[in-house]
């Protein structure tokens, strides 16, 4: 940057903000701002900007437009402080709900902001939105309306800069970034809508989750007992419950919110009470302060509640009780209730009143089934594509009967429960699992990756390793009678259809039959089928254990009974492609895949290509 281009005194820096080349304009039109006729730089532009670093920004910006997984990662190179804040900001915008954190970092990364810009541009949008929410609550507390103003500036600031939309391209390839990107955003607009409209609020989040609770299967906040699938209001309850647990000190004074406040304590403790128990015990804490509270209102009649609140809150605690009943065990409960119930064996597993504790559809009573009819060999699992925990396949298994082992994410990382982050592929899967010591016998493998689990199981089982229950995802839109598998390709393809699209991809992973193709071809039968997930059982154990289990290895049996069990669900299995079928290029076989014929060539291709391939 050349010295006097600036004006002295502004909180930020504005290269990028100012010296963008013509072509770079607003979504409405409009160019961006004239940072001369707004007086942020002195000099003229052909002092101040140098061509050649905005020519090195767009050439770096265009190899994360191609998708690439071979291209850099936009914070490759970056300072530690800029790693570091990544790392921190996703362990506070998971947990903790706390949008922001440690000031003096976040300070320099603002005042560096064209050098964090260039490095980590998701470091210094995490930064921004810290600093907004900072100012807007001091702006509350004190009434400063500088910092409202400010708090605006900055915002502007991230929304001019030059490939803002680049960049959120780019991001969805690191992890960490994308869903922290996502909850920082998210964070700002509650709290914005909690200082500027407390009451309706807080009343929006008690209705959204008296509706949550109401279709909740079992204890699961997170799966619907009418559809089988995930609940889609879960997320952002969840989010807006860690912010009215955290912030919720911003809200004292209004009455409305006190039952609110209460609810989302309860949520969080029974969220994070086998995640994360030190958190749970202070939601729990908090929880009966704020309660208390709320019923001395109402005793007093100061004010009339929503109907049903309190059989919202009843139902909080009734689930969260069963879970410290499990936690408080001296010892932990064995399968042999399971097997005790009337009827028990092989078609217990289509049982239509299964309901699941954790896991979507019915995963996890499926699975504690089967270990009731196989045994038990080392309470032992790997779980890859968990999230944060709170809705995944082993967590009942963990939380119940004492299981432990390997949990492994793209975005998440909780050393608790063994939860690491990294982006699993075929090309790693072996060694990621190898370096951690795991066996090559255990209980339960669960895979879903969005796409490209269907190789890591066959990567996983040709090298050795042989888990006794396996618990796949399937591609639910693919025909469920062929036997066609998607091509692996090094592109993030599930997280570009969500981010640029909002929706899953269409065109993943493998079919019904290529599944069990593959399984049989692994030494594996398929024995249950739930709305997108496939459960295999090893073929030796079944042999040494007398069992047949309904239809299974049979497709159209399969699909029969996954209609009985669940009537009225969607279930993948049609035998028609969701339009029209893709270019054979895209697809192979398990016969093929096992040959080690699954990869796709030439994958580098532009945005819009596999938007419209792979996502529409």
């Amino acid at each position: 940057m050349t010295d006097g281009c600036w004006v002295t005194g502004l909180l930020f820096s504005h290269y990028f903000l100012c010296c963008v080349p013509g072509k770079h304009v607003k979504k409405d039109g409009h160019r961006l701002p004239d940072c001369w006729a707004y007086g942020w730089a002195r000099g003229t532009r052909e002092v101040c900007c140098n061509d050649a670093r905005i020519s090195d920004m767009e050439e770096k910006a265009a190899s994360f437009r191609s998708g690439s997984m071979d291209a850099p990662s936009p914070c490759v190179g970056a300072e530690w402080q800029s790693l570091r804040y990544l790392k921190e900001s996703a362990e506070r915008l998971f947990y903790q709900g706390e949008p922001f954190g440690d000031e003096t970092l976040e300070q320099q990364l603002i005042e560096k902001s064209d050098q964090t810009y260039e490095a980590c541009p998701a470091a210094l949008l995490l930064a921004l939105d810290s600093r907004v929410c900072r100012l807007k609550i001091n702006s509350y507390v004190s009434g400063q309306e500088d910092s409202a103003a400010e708090a605006y500036f900055v915002r502007q600031l991230w929304n001019s800069l030059t490939w803002s939309e680049t960049m959120g391209w780019s991001n969805v390839m690191d992890p960490m970034v994308r869903p922290s990107l996502y909850a920082s955003a998210a964070y700002v607009q509650v709290v914005n809508a909690l200082l500027s409209h407390p009451s309706p609020t807080c009343a929006h989040f008690e209705i959204s989750t008296k509706d949550l609770i109401a279709d909740a299967a079992g204890l699961s906040l997170t799966t619907s007992k009418s559809t089988g699938t995930n609940l889609k209001a879960y997320p952002d309850i969840a989010r807006i419950a860690l912010i009215l647990g955290t912030q919720g000190p911003l809200v004292a004074s209004v009455s409305e919110c006190d039952a609110a406040r209460a609810m989302a304590h309860l949520f969080n403790a029974r969220r994070f009470l086998d995640i994360r128990y030190s958190l749970a015990l202070l939601h729990l804490q908090k929880a009966e302060e704020v309660e208390l509270r709320a019923l001395e209102q109402f005793a007093e009649g100061n004010r009339i509640e929503m109907p049903g609140i309190w059989e919202v809150h009843e139902r909080l605690k009734e689930g969260l009780l069963e879970q410290q009943r499990w936690r408080s065990e001296p010892t932990k409960q064995t399968f042999a209730f399971v097997a005790q119930e009337p009827g028990f064996g092989p078609l217990s597993l289509w049982d239509p009143f299964i309901t699941p504790v954790f896991s979507a559809s019915v995963n996890d009573g499926v699975i504690e089934r089967l270990l009731a009819l196989l045994g038990v060999k080392s309470q032992t699992f790997v779980e890859i594509g968990t999230q944060l925990g709170d809705q995944c396949n082993t967590r009942y298994l963990r939380s119940r009967f004492g299981f432990h082992g390997l949990m492994m994410d793209d975005n998440y990382e909780n050393h608790e429960i063994n939860l690491t982050t990294h982006r699993v592929t075929p090309d790693n899967v072996v060694e990621l699992l190898q370096n951690y010591s795991t066996p090559l016998d255990f209980d339960v493998l669960s895979l879903d990756t969005d796409g490209n689990q269907w190789l890591l199981w066959m990567k996983l089982s040709t090298s050795g390793f042989r888990p006794r229950i396996v618990v796949i995802e399937y591609g639910e839109d693919l025909p469920y009678d062929q036997d066609v598998a998607v091509r692996f390709s090094n592109i993030p393809i599930h997280q570009l259809c969500l981010v640029n699209l909002g929706r899953a991809p269409a065109l993943f992973a493998a079919s019904l039959t290529a599944m069990r193709n593959l399984g049989r071809a692994l030494g594996y039968v398929l024995v249950h089928l739930a709305a997108v997930d496939l459960t295999f059982v090893r073929s030796d154990l079944l042999a040494s254990s007398n069992l047949r289990f309904p239809a299974q290895d049979d497709p159209a049996g399969l699909c029969a009974l996954a209609r009985y069990q669940a009537p009225g669900r969607q279930l993948g299995c049609s035998k028609t492609w969701p339009k029209e079928p893709p270019s054979k290029e895209l697809l192979t076989t398990a016969k093929a895949a096992l040959a080690g014929d699954y990869r796709l060539e030439n994958a580098h291709w532009p945005r819009e290509q596999i938007l419209h391939t792979f996502c529409e």
